[in-house]
């Protein structure tokens, strides 16, 4: 879970810091729109919050591994939308993160 919380605050970083790597994949490759970047950001920094505060208390871990799960099902298909296979690699990575933080939270309650 920790694994997750900390790449999804990276990867909010990345976006508000405007990472030329992130701005490439997301922006230039996947057509996402710049004025996006904050807003994702802020997802992803909820979910990294939702996850922390989840450890004391188990529905809130739940719910924020669930929204990351989508965030990343959404992330991946706007990759594939535009046949960026390489792109979705990282994607997929956070992917099995936020599942594995989902599965293993929902099993602890």
């Amino acid at each position: 879970m920790i694994s997750a919380l900390l790449l999804a605050v990276v990867s909010g970083l990345g976006k508000l810091r405007r990472n030329p790597y992130i701005v490439k994949t997301v922006h230039e490759v996947a057509g996402v729109p710049m004025r996006w970047f904050p807003f994702l950001a802020g997802l992803e920094f909820a979910a990294a919050a939702g996850l922390l505060l989840g450890i004391g208390w188990a529905p809130l871990g739940v719910a924020a591994a669930a929204g990351m799960t989508l965030y990343f099902v959404g992330a991946i298909a706007a990759h594939v939308r535009v046949h960026d296979w390489k792109g979705c690699l990282p994607a997929v990575q956070m992917l099995c993160l936020a599942i594995a933080a989902l599965v293993t939270r929902s099993l602890s309650m």
